[in-house]
Order: C-alpha cells, then structure tokens, then sequence
C-alpha cells in the first residue's frame, strides 16, 4: 500500500480511541516526527475510564466529533468538482 499522511496530531491528543471503543481494527498506523512520551491505555481499561468518567468521555466526544466532521468536509469538497478533476 502507499503511503499517506492523514492527520498529524499533538500533545495531549488520542490516537486508536475509535478502535478501543469498537473493537475493530485500527482504521491507520502512528509514527511520531519527534522524540515522544506515549500512554497506551489497554481496551478495558479505556472503556472503564469512558464508562465512570465523564471527565474523560466528553472531551473524547468532542474530539471524535471534530474529525468526524472535518473527514465529512474533506469528503464533501471533494465531490463539489467535476469528474475530470476529482480524478
């Protein structure tokens, strides 16, 4: 497969959350650019955390909603071309 840049993220931003809550598999790889500190939170444990605490399941809402709504975007650009230049 080919390569492609998707998304770059953060500090403090989450990265699998869709496949901790679905059970599926991820939809993408990581790689960081720069030397990085990563927390990997194991499935039960994410879905204990979301599960109690609001605290933490809110914001993970919001940021699942953002970029759901930004790949809707992406998606609805690219149907707002002709044919010929969507290709």
């Amino acid at each position: 497969g080919q390569e492609v840049i998707f998304a770059e993220r953060g500090s403090g931003h989450l990265v699998g959350e869709m496949a901790a809550i679905d059970s599926m598999p991820r939809s993408a790889s990581a790689r960081v650019a720069v030397p990085s500190v990563l927390v990997v939170i194991p499935r039960e444990r994410f879905a204990k955390l979301v599960a109690t605490e609001i605290s933490i399941a809110f914001p993970i809402l919001q940021a699942m909603t953002v970029r759901l709504r930004s790949d809707m975007q992406a998606r609805v650009d690219g149907r707002s071309h002709d044919m010929a230049s969507r290709v």
